[in-house]
């Protein structure tokens, strides 16, 4: 029995049988028609252009706002659009990309949980375990339903972050670097699912503590410094230009911690993901109940094993309490807190805590279960065999298939060419949150319908003889016989310089549109305008 616990060639099958099986209906079917994969597709499409631009780290959208622009990319997290860019670059369809970026989060969530389980489990029961959790119903809502890969990337790294916290006896080298990746590609992938790591990954040091590896544990956060470090060309652009976005947008009533915990979500129209509210519902308290159940288990079957399932169920109280309404002095104390309260962010990683406990309660447990009569081990397994059943049913219907397929707001629709199509050419509100402040009260007009053209000549008689437009570049051609002022349909943003040939010009912000105004020297010139990076490098003025 023990042999067929650690026998690494069934796991290694299991392990692949189980992400493909979460990948296969993108595959054959493609992408549900629900959830946000219109904006990453929009976004996706622009950042691959800058990167085939030239630029290797993209800040702007040149597309957004209907042609105005925003600095989509100074803001949302890259990592997902690198990934996803790569086929594109290669010359594949955009479905083709998502698929294989989805392909990549499915195998690195199996792969990932099966090494942390392996930890304290055999290889077969490590690797159903995360199986398990990569066709679970709160990981496939991220990819199928909800269509956030960022955040389904993020979660899917996790395992591996706690995997390298958890295991024993490593050199110093070795758990700092393994660590430093991790954390550097998590912040990449997903800041708030990286807050959300480190909150359980300290209550699982603390375990560390007690368990008398305290070098281990101050490795483990030398680990996660030098991430944080390696990651700051991300995340320090975006704190300096904070001030200036409209991140009300982001934290609108709409979408407060008031609306998205647990239990606490209204009526539609108000908070996000609200036709979704019964099944997050059932899906954690199902997390909850399953876990207490194989730490009950665990606790009576072995003593040994109490330190890490208690560490373990001490982490899902956490994600569920945060989650729930006994979490809200949290966001009332911490504004910003209420952020990380969503209750889709916390599920993937509520369920992942569960099946550690899972494989570790089977571990533990096997031995006496495989004693008993066969009619009292039946009853035994019934259980846990009916409550599986009822997962794959729950993630046939998340992944568009079975008969609840139409049920707790899930959609089965699949996205058609002339629909993608369409997305890519019109969409222009996902950057709601990252207008500029300049902008004021533009952003309430239809900008698809702006009739103003791209150059408008306010004051004086330039002509533009040619234009083009890149991502992070704007070369207008001219001829003035005078001094003329020109308005173009471009935001305003700090970083965006403007050159006539080797002289500087001015760009003032027209009130309420945001839009860029100039005065250009007379001549036959040259017009440049180019997004030149960092505040440090261009300076924050406007």
């Amino acid at each position: 029995m023990n042999q067929l616990l650690n026998d690494r060639r069934i796991a290694v099958l299991v392990v692949l049988i189980g992400s493909v099986l979460a990948w296969l209906p993108m595959q054959l079917s493609g992408m549900i028609d629900s959830g946000d994969w219109h904006v990453h597709w929009f976004r996706l499409q622009g950042f691959s252009q800058s990167l085939l631009e030239g630029e290797w780290r993209p800040y702007w959208h040149a597309d957004a706002n209907g042609g105005y622009g925003a600095p989509t990319f100074l803001f949302y997290p890259p990592l997902s659009y690198y990934l996803g860019s790569v086929p594109l670059l290669l010359g594949l369809a955009m479905p083709v990309a998502w698929s294989l970026v989805y392909l990549v989060t499915i195998l690195a969530a199996a792969l990932g949980s099966y090494r942390l389980f392996r930890l304290w489990s055999g290889a077969v029961v490590a690797a159903t375990a995360g199986a398990l959790w990569a066709l679970s119903p709160p990981f496939l809502l991220k990819l199928y339903q909800i269509h956030m890969p960022a955040s389904g990337l993020a979660v899917a790294l996790i395992p591996w972050l706690l995997g390298a916290v958890l295991s024993p006896g490593q050199s110093a080298g070795k758990q700092i670097s393994t660590v430093a990746a991790v954390s550097a590609l998590m912040i990449l992938a997903h800041p708030m699912i990286a807050v959300q790591a480190a909150i359980v990954t300290a209550i699982l040091l603390c375990f560390v503590l007690i368990r008398g590896e305290k070098k281990g544990a101050l490795q483990a956060i030398a680990g996660g410094a030098v991430g944080l470090l390696a990651s700051v060309w991300y995340w320090l652009p975006l704190l300096l230009f904070r001030d200036l976005v409209q991140w009300e947008f982001l934290l609108n009533p709409a979408w407060s911690w008031e609306h998205n915990v647990l239990f606490s979500r209204p009526e539609p129209p108000y908070g996000a993901f609200h036709d979704f509210r019964t099944l997050f519902d059932g899906l954690a308290i199902a997390g909850l109940v399953v876990a207490m159940a194989c730490y009950a288990a665990t606790w009576r079957c072995c003593k040994d094993a109490r330190g890490l399932a208690t560490a373990l169920v001490l982490s899902v109280l956490t994600c569920f309490y945060i989650m729930s309404p006994a979490g809200v002095w949290l966001a009332e104390t911490i504004p910003p807190v209420g952020y990380l309260m969503f209750a889709w962010r916390w599920l993937g990683v509520h369920w992942l805590l569960g099946f550690g406990l899972l494989a570790l309660s089977i571990q533990v447990c096997w031995k006496g279960i495989a004693l008993l009569p066969g009619r009292t081990r039946a009853l035994v397994l019934v259980v846990p065999g009916f409550t599986l059943a009822l997962m794959f049913a729950t993630s046939l219907a998340v992944v568009g298939a079975g008969p609840w397929a139409g049920n707790w707001g899930l959609e089965s629709e699949r996205i058609s060419g002339a629909r993608a199509e369409r997305a890519i050419r019109d969409e222009f509100w996902p950057t709601l949150e990252m207008r500029p402040k300049s902008m004021g009260e533009g952003w309430r007009l239809d900008l698809e319908r702006d009739p103003m053209p791209f150059v408008w000549v306010r004051t004086g008689d330039l002509r533009v003889r040619s234009l083009s437009r890149a991502q992070h570049r704007i070369v207008i051609d001219y001829e003035a016989t005078r001094m003329s002022t020109i308005r173009l349909k471009h935001l305003n943003f700090p970083s965006w310089r403007a050159r006539v040939g080797d002289e500087p010009v001015r760009i003032e912000t027209e009130p309420d549109s945001g839009a860029m105004t100039l005065t250009v020297p007379p001549g036959s010139r040259r017009l440049r305008l180019d997004y030149e990076g960092w505040p440090w490098v261009s300076g924050h003025e406007g």
